[in-house]
């Protein structure tokens, strides 16, 4: 497959499928924001972790299943993201962090405001600032 061909591909999603499936993007935009917005009251000045990005996750998939109701992919989708989710929050890595007070992400560490990426031998690989 070229890059026309996906260029292709992602045109006539974007602007047909996606549009008889879940109507208007702005619209279901907007509904996605309402929801994120939801997660982040909840969540408060707390940085984001990776449990939060798959409820994120789940949240798009509630407005697209309230936007298309007979479209099965978004509730088993949304039904994946969170067990993936739960299965994060569950593991003794998440809990032990949280424990300590550190939030972390795999090999991405979240430490005083900035990520530290780290190599699979446990090198840091670079800053950058948390999300």
């Amino acid at each position: 497959m070229t890059r026309a061909d996906i260029l292709d591909e992602a045109k006539r999603i974007v602007t047909q499928d996606r549009n008889r499936q879940y109507g208007p993007p702005e619209d279901l935009f907007a509904a996605i924001g309402m929801i994120w917005m939801g997660l982040d009251l909840a969540r408060g000045d707390r940085a984001r972790n990776a449990v939060d990005v798959g409820l994120y996750l789940v949240g798009l998939k509630l407005a697209r299943a309230s936007a298309n109701q007979g479209h099965r992919d978004s509730f088993v989708d949304g039904a994946g993201y969170l067990a993936c989710a739960g299965e994060i929050a569950g593991s003794d890595a998440f809990l032990a962090a949280i424990t300590e007070g550190a939030l972390r992400n795999g090999p991405v560490e979240a430490l005083g405001g900035t990520i530290q990426a780290r190599e699979p031998d446990g090198r840091r690989r670079g800053n950058r600032r948390a999300v």
